[in-house]
């Protein structure tokens, strides 16, 4: 009796700055490898940066992109947890310098 190891593995990173104008840039990266029956594989993808403006009203984001897409998502932000906020679902970290 053999046996096929079989795995992948998938990362990903969003990189999103936002200054206190009003402007934003916004750039990710993602990458995989993994294995099957002895034969390896990998790969990755990266998107441009995009930049714009943007603007919060209550828990609503409104990304404006140079290229004129316009994108509406949901916003949390903790006041008394100031070292992140979500955005769709998704945590952002707040570095504190």
């Amino acid at each position: 009796v053999g046996g096929v190891e079989n795995y992948t593995t998938s990362s990903w990173s969003e990189d999103l700055r936002m200054d206190k104008s009003g402007r934003f840039s916004w750039a990710k990266d993602s990458g995989f490898y993994g294995g099957s029956g002895g034969v390896g594989f990998a790969g990755s993808n990266s998107s441009p940066e995009a930049s714009g403006s943007y603007s919060i009203d209550g828990y609503i984001i409104q990304f404006k992109f140079d290229n004129g897409r316009v994108e509406t998502k949901s916003f949390v932000y903790f006041p008394s947890e100031n070292d992140f906020f979500i955005i769709d679902g998704s945590s952002y970290w707040i570095p504190s310098d």
